[in-house]
C-alpha cells in the first residue's frame, strides 16, 4: 500500500492499495536521490510518499494555467 502525505502540513492526501513498484505509479522510475527524499518505508508492504497538497502549493490551482 502507498500512502500519500503532504510534506508541509502532514495531511494524508490519499492512498493506493497496490504495490509501490506498480509501473502505473512511476515511483520505481525515480532515481535514488528522489526515492530517498520522497519515499519512506513504513512496513513490509507499506510506503509513504511525501508530496505537496493543493493547499501548500506555492501557486494556487487555476484551470487556465498551462503549468498546473
Amino acid at each position: 500500500m502507498v500512502i500519500y502525505q503532504c510534506r508541509n502540513c502532514r495531511q494524508v492526501i490519499g492512498h493506493y492499495e497496490g504495490d509501490w513498484d506498480d509501473p502505473f505509479l512511476g515511483l520505481s522510475t525515480l532515481d535514488s536521490q528522489w526515492r530517498k527524499e520522497c519515499i519512506e518505508v513504513l512496513g513490509k508492504q507499506v510506503v509513504r510518499v511525501m508530496v505537496q497538497c493543493d493547499a501548500c502549493l506555492p501557486v494556487l490551482w487555476d484551470e487556465g494555467l498551462w503549468y498546473n
